[in-house]
């Protein structure tokens, strides 16, 4: 499967946490984000394509997302509103997380944003 992408994600590795819409709240680890979205990995995690989240990275959001995929226990989720450049340039350069270490088999899935 190729992949499509509408920008670069940079690699990260962050702390964060994920709001569902009935108010459980899980920690999770964001592997990647961009302007229009992020991955992350939660190892038990029970969210499908088509919900809507809370997602706090490093401290900063709520950001609203809806969840793109979901394999494995990592998720794709799509951003309701691009983050502000500042606030990805901090992200960017943020901690690496310190909990659940990167999993370099997971998988690569892509699906196209329209």
């Amino acid at each position: 499967m190729g992949e499509v992408r509408r920008e670069t994600r940079t690699r990260t590795d962050l702390n964060g946490s994920v709001r569902y819409a009935l108010g459980t709240r899980r920690d999770v680890v964001v592997i990647d984000i961009s302007e229009h979205g992020c991955r992350l990995f939660d190892r038990f995690s029970g969210l499908q394509a088509g919900e809507w989240v809370r997602v706090r990275i490093n401290g900063m959001g709520p950001f609203e997302a809806d969840v793109r995929w979901a394999e494995k226990g990592y998720v794709g989720l799509h951003f309701e509103a691009p983050l502000y450049a500042p606030v990805l340039e901090h992200l960017a350069k943020a901690k690496r997380a310190e909990i659940e270490p990167f999993d370099p088999e997971c998988p690569s899935i892509v699906r196209t944003v329209s």
